[in-house]
């Protein structure tokens, strides 16, 4: 079996804790995406919805809960511009809107 489907003993996928979530729990108030966010808004990643490979992806560029994340560009429509762990990353609008986030200003 190749990595794709390869799962670690504690049931995660690349060694890391569970980073989806149901769509069926209780939000935190004041939870929303990260697509929803302003330019130069703060906020803290919560979880992560999609499937694995996404979910994979999205852990690997840095996404992971609890990091701090600020938005540098979002015209409303196209791509976002993010920094975090000090780096700047373009995400397209679907995959924005699956990290959830808590805005922290």
């Amino acid at each position: 079996m190749g990595r794709r489907g390869r799962r670690h003993a504690d049931g995660s996928i690349l060694g890391l804790p569970d980073l989806t979530r149901e769509h069926s729990h209780l939000d935190e108030e004041g939870e929303t995406s990260l697509a929803a966010l302003p330019a130069g808004a703060a906020a803290r990643v919560l979880h992560l919805y999609g499937g694995r490979e996404l979910i994979a992806r999205l852990a690997a560029l840095g996404f992971t809960p609890g990091t701090e994340v600020r938005v540098e560009q979002n015209f409303g429509r196209g791509p976002l511009i993010v920094g975090l762990r000090g780096t700047r990353l373009a995400l397209g609008r679907r995959e924005a809107g699956r990290v959830h986030v808590l805005p922290l200003e």
